[in-house]
């Protein structure tokens, strides 16, 4: 599957059920940085994080340590990886740079602009597939290289999509052609085509966000949308088996939450990571949760509880044993990474709001 996950983010403190190793770098050299924004995760140790401050962070041992890459211009603002060392980043809002050596050197290659003159508005994603095929992403445009970012085109237009209805926010490819792009109002468009010609649908009517998609083969894949009214009532996980042309609601029953992220690893075999409420005479609480699945979400165990008031923002698992989970609580982002499925987590990054 050629879709290495890079995802934009909305704080969580360390808490109960992770273990109490703290790796932040070990680098006297890192300053200390504004939360986290951006990550991208290439396989099984490899991670990179862009902070809200435009620094880029990488780690290619399950993030035991880190290394800052020098930063151009005002900052990185997204990153992409086919593999441990090439990648592509926008900086400046349009500018497109790339890097061979992991993230530790860039250069300029190419840039985006609308075929109206006007901004290109808000980033989204930047997406590679190979090292030729990639997609940007704004709020209100889509872009195409075949050419590995130095010349890119603008699709949104001829593509046929509706710039007013909602927001782009991502775009998730399983293979050359087949991709969907999500956004606002629960909305889902698919290619098959290479971006060519798209479908479009709304997975459910009204105000809905597309938080993560996440496919394992060209017909299953899940979904995790926030319903736009804060209605917790409502499924916040959809699934497809037949390559998006349906979605069908999955229950979490027993969970009052709302699901930000989905990671699957199998058609059996996924997370799912957000808040939930708990219900109580004094007052309603919300805290960080991670679910499990292994029948393809028909049942869900417990992974993980975090502290009050935090925020189960990202989960991605490479395969069945290691994967990323980032957390949020009140002025502080915290990173962990697991080796046995989600058993027990190692603190891996923790960022706070203010510089040193």
């Amino acid at each position: 599957m050629f879709a290495v996950l890079s995802f934009g983010l909305t704080s969580f403190g360390c808490s109960a059920h992770l273990n109490d190793k703290v790796v932040d770098g070990k680098d006297d050299r890192m300053p200390r940085v504004l939360p986290i924004k951006w990550t991208t995760f290439d396989d099984t140790n490899a991670a990179w994080v862009v902070t809200s401050g435009g620094r880029l962070l990488s780690s290619g041992d399950g993030g035991r340590t880190w290394l800052q890459s020098e930063q151009p211009g005002r900052g990185f603002e997204a990153v992409s990886f086919i593999n441990s060392t090439q990648g592509w980043a926008v900086i400046n809002s349009v500018e497109v740079w790339t890097t061979s050596d992991g993230g530790q050197s860039w250069k300029a290659i190419g840039a985006i602009s609308r075929s109206d003159g006007a901004s290109p508005g808000p980033l989204g994603t930047i997406r590679f597939i190979d090292k030729e095929q990639g997609w940007i992403i704004s709020s209100f445009g889509v872009w195409k290289t075949e050419d590995g970012g130095t010349r890119w085109r603008e699709m949104g237009i001829e593509a046929g999509l509706d710039r007013f209805r909602g927001y782009l926010s991502d775009c998730y490819f399983i293979d050359s052609n087949a991709g969907w792009l999500t956004g606002t109002q629960g909305r889902i468009s698919k290619t098959q085509d290479g971006g060519k010609t798209w479908q479009s649908q709304n997975i459910v009517s009204g105000n809905g966000d597309i938080r993560d998609i996440s496919f394992v083969n060209n017909h299953s894949g899940w979904i995790a949308l926030v319903n736009g009214k804060g209605d917790i009532t409502s499924p916040g996980i959809y699934a497809t088996e037949d390559g998006g042309i349906s979605w069908n609601p999955v229950r979490i029953v027993g969970h009052n939450m709302q699901t930000l992220s989905v990671s699957f690893v199998s058609e059996s075999e996924g997370w799912v990571a957000g808040i939930e409420v708990l219900k109580a005479a004094s007052g309603d609480s919300s805290h960080a949760v991670l679910l499990h699945t292994q029948n393809g979400g028909r049942d869900w165990s417990t992974m993980y509880t975090g502290q009050r008031s935090s925020i189960g923002d990202r989960v991605y698992f490479s395969n069945a044993l290691s994967g990323w989970l980032l957390v949020r609580n009140e002025g502080e982002d915290c990173l962990y990474h697991t080796n046995d499925g989600g058993k027990t987590w190692d603190e891996s990054l923790k960022r706070r709001v203010t510089e040193g």
